[in-house]
């Protein structure tokens, strides 16, 4: 009767550690996943702003299109090229939000050379526009680094390197800049 009654206790031990355990690797995953759908979720709204800088371009463009001197004319339009490539990976977003701002800053040292056109409220209107623009974006982009720390460390953190692991789980990229945007 005794060897029983532990025979119960080891199978009922068992029994608990191993639902103990499921429930941490469930509540882990679970955390992995909402971190996954808040990432994705604030990528959407990079893509959101890259593509209202491109609309803020293309007015700008339109505004100054007769304006425009030739060697400026030139880097704008080898700087589009790489601007509508896909846009699937990180560091396409980032070169392709990096472009967009490049092209931006030719054309706001045109405009500082140009009395006629600085003092043009439209073409203000839309540099205050891509100003805002590039302040959201920033606002985003940290944000968007925060959520990848915050993945990255639990990827690598133990014990829950062991359901990354389990679930081949992989470290996120981070949304970096490679220049600081710089208002004239």
């Amino acid at each position: 009767m005794g060897n029983l009654m532990w025979l119960w206790i080891t199978l009922g031990s068992v029994l608990f550690a191993s639902v103990v355990l499921l429930t941490w690797y469930f509540v882990i995953l679970g955390v992995f996943n909402k971190i996954c759908v808040e990432t994705k979720n604030i990528l959407i709204e990079i893509d959101e702003v890259i593509e209202k800088k491109q609309v803020v371009l293309d007015q700008l463009m339109k505004l100054l299109s007769n304006r425009l001197n030739a060697e400026i004319k030139k880097e704008i339009s080898q700087m589009a090229l790489k601007v509508n490539q896909s846009k699937d990976l990180i560091h396409e977003k980032e070169m392709i939000s990096d472009n967009l701002s490049l092209i931006v800053r030719l054309i706001e040292e045109q405009v500082i050379d140009d009395v006629e056109l600085s003092n043009n409220t439209h073409l203000q209107t839309y540099l205050d526009e891509w100003t805002i623009l590039e302040e959201s974006l920033q606002v985003i982009r940290i944000a968007y680094n925060s959520k990848v720390s915050k993945y990255n460390k639990q990827i690598v953190g133990f014990p829950t390197r062991i359901v990354a692991k389990l679930n081949h789980l992989n470290r996120l990229e981070f949304f970096e800049s490679n220049l600081m945007y710089v208002t004239a």
